[in-house]
């Protein structure tokens, strides 16, 4: 989950930085995505730790899930910056 995370600021950071690239789903998609993966891990281990500590990390990956899904809200996914846009008429 450390390199879950790690790739999500990564993402969250080159996109402040305004770096052009682009993602199929959009930034919003894949923190989504990024939580989903997140709590299907902690899913598997369900029984190996404490309960309040499961609860815990069940939040934090539902957490980043609905921020993933709010960003896909506001952001659709072809979200190319205006100096790659190309208009096709």
């Amino acid at each position: 989950m450390i390199v879950v995370a790690i790739a999500v600021i990564a993402l969250v950071y080159g996109r402040s930085e305004g770096r052009p690239f682009h993602l199929p789903l959009g930034d919003g998609g894949w923190v989504a995505v990024a939580g989903a993966w997140c709590t299907l891990l902690i899913l598997s281990r369900l029984l190996e730790r404490p309960l309040g500590q499961t609860l815990l990390a069940l939040a934090s990956a539902a957490i980043l899930v609905l921020a993933g899904v709010r960003q896909q809200a506001r952001r659709p996914a072809d979200d190319l910056p205006r100096f790659v846009r190309r208009s096709v008429s």
